[in-house]
């Protein structure tokens, strides 16, 4: 009962398979044999472009699993499904394990030191870079255009002759343009390896004016490598800088149009409330049933 893409095939040997059948809910592809093929022998088929079927946007590894072949033929009967033993790697995607950014001083009004840690899934090789996304952010001297700097990383490898430590990025480009810093990587980085990198003060980096909550999904980490892609992932652990009313919900009895109704308000405050201090709430589209005068 699915509906089904129909598109043509080129097989060796030659008339094979002529058509398949994609069927998208069941993701299996039909292929009908038309002409018979001696036990044995190889059969290659091959689809084309133009039969508009797409890759998976997440990418696939080397020999994935899931994909499979089977067959049903009047000699064998019905043939179970096995995983292919070869397949052809699509630059997969990674995930951020871990990710955070600090601050020294935790100021909105003054230069701070930016501290940035990340942990991924994939390895990343020297000359590749790590980006993170910092909407808002800004560097003295540098409104407009890209500024290349030197920053420090842990872990760091030490050495001798003349005796130093060197960690993994050895330098950052800062675009004004796109406010994101790329982290460059001076030797190779494995999968799953916490790195933290250090950018001094002195450098002249300011976070927004109107500071930073926990909650900020405007910072985000991203990577596009050969060897995988990680899609900019929100900073699971940004420093909050300034004070907010956080995590705030809003429920409704009865939780219906155009009528009277109870409402439950909550948040949480990462300052001190004190006594003739105001808290406002912002309800566009409602309405009042009655009016009443009132002086503030």
């Amino acid at each position: 009962g699915q509906l089904a893409l129909q598109f043509d095939v080129i097989s060796v040997p030659s008339g094979v398979v002529n058509k398949a059948y994609w069927f998208n809910a069941s993701k299996v592809i039909y292929m009908p044999v038309s002409a018979s093929v001696e036990e044995g022998n190889v059969v290659l088929l091959q689809l084309l472009a133009t039969s508009g079927l797409r890759t998976p946007s997440a990418g696939l590894l080397a020999n994935e699993e899931n994909l499979q072949i089977m067959g049903d033929f009047a000699s064998a009967g019905l043939i179970p499904a096995v995983a292919m033993t070869s397949t052809q790697a699509i630059q997969p995607f990674g995930t951020v394990l871990f990710s955070s950014i600090k601050f020294n001083p935790p100021s909105r009004t003054e230069t701070v030191q930016l501290i940035l840690s990340f942990t991924l899934s994939i390895p990343i090789l020297a000359g590749e870079v790590v980006t993170f996304s910092l909407e808002g952010f800004s560097m003295d001297r540098h409104a407009s255009g890209v500024r290349t700097i030197a920053v420090a990383s842990e872990p760091a490898t030490c050495f001798e002759n003349p005796s130093r430590c060197v960690g993994k990025v050895l330098q950052a480009t800062w675009d004004a343009s796109s406010q994101s810093i790329d982290l460059r990587l001076s030797r190779d980085l494995p999968a799953q390896e916490q790195t933290t990198v250090y950018i001094t003060k002195d450098i002249g980096f300011r976070v927004p004016q109107q500071g930073l909550t926990e909650l900020e999904e405007t910072l985000t980490v991203s990577v596009n490598t050969p060897n995988g892609i990680i899609p900019a992932t929100a900073v699971q652990y940004p420093q909050p800088i300034g004070f907010f009313l956080q995590m705030p919900q809003l429920s409704y009895n009865p939780a219906a149009g155009s009528r009277p109704t109870e409402m439950k308000i909550s948040f949480q405050s990462n300052t001190v409330f004190e006594r003739h201090e105001v808290i406002s709430l912002y309800l566009a589209s409602f309405a009042s049933t009655y009016y009443h005068t009132g002086h503030i």
